[in-house]
C-alpha cells in the first residue's frame, strides 16, 4: 500500500535499530562514546527531519523552517563541540 517509501521508512528504521545494537555491543569492547544522551539525541533528530522531510514534501517553506528548527535544537545539543569546531578553524586561518 505504501509502495517505495514504505520501504525507505523500513529499511531506516532496521538501519537505526542496527547503529543502536551495534553501539552496545561495540561500546563493551572499547568505549568510545562519552554521552549517550547526545548521540542519541543526535540519531532522533535526525529520523525527526526525515520525516519532517517526509510529511511536508509539498510545502517547502514550512520544510525548511522545520528543518531550520532542528538544526538549531542540534547546535544547541552540541554547542560545545561547535564552538570548538570554530576555534579550531579561527586558529587555522591566524
Amino acid at each position: 500500500r505504501i509502495g517505495i517509501q514504505g520501504a525507505a521508512i523500513a529499511a531506516a528504521f532496521a538501519s537505526v535499530v542496527m547503529l543502536i545494537i551495534k553501539t552496545i555491543i561495540g561500546e563493551r569492547y572499547y568505549e568510545s562514546i562519552t554521552s549517550y544522551k547526545k548521540t542519541f539525541s543526535a540519531i532522533l533528530i535526525i529520523l525527526i527531519a526525515a520525516i519532517v522531510n517526509l510529511i511536508l514534501f509539498d510545502y517547502v517553506l514550512l520544510k525548511y523552517v522545520g528543518l531550520l528548527v532542528l538544526l538549531i535544537v542540534h547546535l544547541i545539543v552540541y554547542k560545545i563541540e561547535f564552538s570548538n569546531i570554530i576555534r579550531y578553524l579561527m586558529n587555522i586561518y591566524k
